[in-house]
């Protein structure tokens, strides 16, 4: 758990300096909520779900159906499970 904290700390921090506001995204009595909130400027917000850089976190049946969700209403869910695979979403923004 402490590596994907890490990990999540870090994309906030990227994705900041990137100037795309992220926000810690919490459900009360929701679980399998996306852990992001991510809305750069002047494009579509979008979610994302931090697993551990370790392997070890793998998204759950019920993660999988909450994305799911969010996908068929139109918005884009990202599972980011190392630094590089945030870099490259910050990449893709910067260009």
């Amino acid at each position: 758990m402490r590596l994907e904290r890490q990990l999540q700390e870090y994309i906030m921090r990227s994705f900041k300096e990137a100037d795309i506001l992220v926000y810690k995204f919490t459900s009360p009595g929701r679980v399998g909520v996306p852990d992001l909130v991510c809305i750069p400027k002047d494009q579509p917000a979008f979610f994302v779900e931090v697993k551990s850089p370790s392997g070890k976190g793998r998204l759950s049946q019920l993660q999988h159906a909450v994305i799911r969700k969010i996908e068929a209403q139109g918005c884009e869910v990202l599972v980011i499970g190392t630094k590089a695979e945030a870099d490259e979403v910050i990449m893709g923004f910067k260009e």
